[in-house]
């Protein structure tokens, strides 16, 4: 029944008796009805411990629906007013809610039970263990202020979005919110958390600019605020391994950063590219994980706050992560015919370059010319600038996966190997017909201790790079050229016109001057061909000139003539049926 009070601070009186006398919820009642009541609308200094007993009060009972509800008509009564009550109402509540979280957990003794959601605990499966196994204090005690806190979180966030007023108070709470689902390994809060920050952002874009209180995200501060949630929404995405939801958090980071008023901290961007390549390379993406990694490289060393054994540190690993890339396949596997589709690939590329800021999506040989460019080869160890020589220069030499195993055991080992051996595999298909699987074995030591993983690397290495080759296991030998192909032409074509190069260079270096004047003989016998069809070619040409003329002329008069004929037939269908109309008239005249 409601409670009616000339003054509020005699509903905090009442309230105080009931407390005192065990009955907490009709104290609860009590304090409810003078905040929501309209006679009480105007916001006064007395409802600042009302307030807060009120919140107390829904701590104590867990009545974390109620808390929402005295907070919002708190809010409408105060936001204009004295929105600084407002903050200190929320954060009395949230403090009290984490400690006594806090309590319950050091009380318990036991870890959190494993429960999918915290919004379904009381599942069928978890009554049945329960009755089954007894009393569990974790289930008992801890698990609903667990969920207490929780909903408290969600309601505070729900109370405080899209309001000027409050605006870093949302943030640090949506901010707790995330450092709590890392502290009880809450992996589905942390997705409805993610969905329910998504859903503020989208609402202020849509429909933010009615509301009087409403936030400007033109504004650089509230820009900066968004930015820095989500970067620790990304950060506690990669800690709790949950990819799917950092991958969406990079794209929200990077439509926040297209619409700053002012380009954002190189400090903010250097992390940003940092997590971006993580979460690249635990996505199997290398090209773009290389990538981020470059971008990463340079905003580092803009900063100019590295020594050089770090600077060296991180072009090696730059320069190791783009060798790394994975040559492109020659056609598309067969088990993707159907569902792969080239330009939904392609386009999947240029989503993922504009999450870098990249007018097009990279390649390997783009990123090399850019080490190059940079200098981040001649930066790197120089172990790492020897394994640069080996990858960048045809022929590879036949030792290549023998050199890599003896020097190179760190990050990237395993694309670093599986490229080694595509290059190898490469040199001696030029050289053998076919090799025994001892000697092949021997070639590629981290490999050498088990047959059918190196057979396995072999026919994924001759499917998506077009080696031609078969396995003879009867013989243990390996054959290439297996068959006369066309492959093999465009093979042979390729050691011609490699023999033809090196021979042109051998002989520029022999007899330079014979060149030399053979150049300039041929220049000089081009030169008199010109001149001797040139008057030919001129005259063509002005024939050529001359024909297309009459062509376009002819083309307009048969235009025009279409055009007439089409409008003589347009005036005689006109005149029939003004004939066939007057001699309807006439007839309807006579009768």
């Amino acid at each position: 029944m409601p409670h009616h009070f000339q003054k509020p601070e005699n509903a905090l009186k009442r309230a105080s008796e009931f407390i005192e006398v065990g009955k907490h919820q009709r104290a609860l009642s009590v304090l409810l009805d003078v905040v929501k009541s309209r006679r009480h609308r105007t916001w006064q200094k007395v409802h600042e411990p009302i307030i807060l007993k009120y919140l107390a009060l829904c701590v104590d009972l867990k009545k974390s629906h109620l808390a929402k509800e005295g907070l919002f008509h708190y809010r409408n009564m105060c936001q204009y007013v004295n929105a600084k009550s407002l903050e200190e109402a929320v954060g009395f509540y949230l403090r009290l809610a984490e400690a006594r979280t806090e309590r319950a957990r050091a009380d318990c003794h036991q870890l959190l039970p494993h429960i999918d959601d915290l919004d379904n605990v009381q599942t069928p499966e978890s009554v049945i263990l329960t009755a089954v196994s007894g009393e569990q204090p974790a289930i008992t005690l801890l698990t609903p202020w667990v969920k207490f806190l929780w909903e408290s979180y969600k309601h505070c966030l729900e109370l405080l979005r899209n309001n000027s007023k409050v605006e870093r108070l949302y943030h640090d709470i949506a901010q707790k919110a995330m450092k709590f689902c890392v502290a009880y390994e809450r992996k589905t809060e942390f997705r409805k958390l993610y969905d329910n920050l998504r859903g503020h952002l989208g609402h202020l874009h849509k429909h933010g600019h009615h509301q009087v209180v409403a936030i400007n995200l033109s504004n650089p501060e509230s820009q900066a605020l968004h930015l820095e949630t989500r970067m620790v929404q990304l950060d506690t995405a990669i800690t709790m391994e949950l990819w799917q939801e950092a991958f969406k958090a990079i794209e929200d980071i990077n439509a926040l950063m297209s619409i700053l008023s002012k380009s954002a901290k190189i400090s903010l961007l250097a992390t940003y590219y940092q997590k971006v390549a993580l979460v690249f390379w635990k996505a199997a993406n290398i090209l773009f994980h290389a990538s981020s990694l470059l971008k990463y490289f340079q905003l580092v060393k803009e900063t100019k706050r590295y020594s050089s054994s770090e600077l060296q540190n991180l072009a090696s690993r730059v320069v190791i992560a783009v060798l790394a890339i994975p040559r492109p396949s020659f056609f598309i596997d067969t088990d993707f015919l159907v569902e792969r589709d080239e330009s939904l690939f392609e386009r999947h590329q240029i989503i993922l370059a504009s999450l870098l800021n990249l007018s097009t999506p990279p390649t390997k040989s783009s990123l090399i010319r850019d080490l190059v460019k940079l200098g981040l080869v001649t930066k790197a160890h120089p172990l790492v600038q020897e394994i640069y020589k080996l990858f960048v220069k045809e022929p590879y030499p036949v030792d290549i996966c023998t050199l890599i195993s003896d020097h190179y055991r760190k990050l990237y080992e395993q694309p670093i190997q599986d490229i080694a051996l595509v290059s190898m595999l490469k040199t001696l298909s030029h050289i053998y017909v076919s090799l025994k699987f001892k000697e092949l074995a021997r070639m590629v030591p981290f490999a050498a201790d088990h047959q059918l993983c190196l057979e396995r690397k072999i026919v994924e290495a001759a499917k998506r790079n077009n080696l031609n080759l078969r396995f003879d296991h009867r013989n243990q030998c390996l054959h290439f050229r297996c068959d006369v192909s066309r492959a093999d032409g465009d093979r042979q074509q390729t050691c011609l016109a490699r023999l033809y190069s090196s021979l042109r260079g051998l002989m520029s270096s022999i007899r330079p001057k014979l060149v030399e004047s053979n150049r300039e003989s041929l220049k000089h016998r081009l030169v008199e061909v010109y001149d001797e069809d040139k008057e030919v070619e001129y005259r063509a040409l002005l024939e050529r000139k001359r024909i297309i003329e009459e062509r376009k002329e002819l083309l307009e008069t048969l235009c025009l003539q279409k055009e007439e004929e089409e409008r003589k037939l347009l005036e005689q269908k006109q005149q029939r049926l003004r004939e066939a109309e007057m001699e309807r008239i006439t007839r309807e005249a006579e009768a």
